[in-house]
C-alpha cells in the first residue's frame, strides 16, 4: 500500500513539474519576441539614447531567460541566452556608441538564441 500510494505522489509530482514546464514552454515565443523587438532597435537604432534602453532591455531578457530556460529543461537557450547576457554586458560597460560590427554580433547572438527555440533544435532536449 505504501508503495502504491508513494507511486502515486511521485506520478502526480512528475505531472505537475511537466505542466510548469509546459506552461513556461508557452510562454517562450512571446518572450522571445520582445528579445528579439528589443535586439532589432540595437541592431537598426538611429538614435544612441534609443539604442542604450534597448540594450538595456534587451540585457535584461537575456538574463532572465539565461537563469530560468536551463531549470525547466532548455539547457541550449539558457547557454546561448548567457552568452548574449554577457555580450551586452561587455558593451553596456564601455558606454560607448555602438559599431556597425557590434550591432552585427549582436544580431548573431540573437539568432543563436532564437535557433535554440526551433523545434528541429529542441529535439535532442527534454520535451
Amino acid at each position: 500500500m505504501e508503495d502504491t500510494v508513494m507511486a502515486h505522489n511521485t506520478q502526480t509530482l512528475e505531472e505537475k513539474i511537466e505542466a510548469i514546464r509546459a506552461s513556461y514552454a508557452s510562454g517562450l515565443d512571446d518572450r522571445l519576441g520582445e528579445l528579439k523587438a528589443a535586439a532589432d532597435l540595437v541592431v537598426q537604432g538611429d538614435l544612441d539614447e534609443d539604442v542604450s534602453r534597448a540594450l538595456s532591455v534587451l540585457h535584461f531578457q537575456a538574463h532572465s531567460l539565461a537563469g530560468s530556460a536551463p531549470s525547466f529543461g532548455f539547457e541550449a537557450l539558457g547557454n546561448a541566452s548567457r552568452k548574449l547576457e554577457l555580450f551586452c554586458q561587455s558593451l553596456t560597460d564601455h558606454d560607448q556608441p555602438l559599431s556597425i560590427h557590434k550591432r552585427q554580433e549582436t544580431a548573431g547572438y540573437l539568432d543563436s538564441v532564437l535557433q535554440c527555440h526551433d523545434p528541429r533544435a529542441r529535439a535532442g532536449q527534454r520535451g
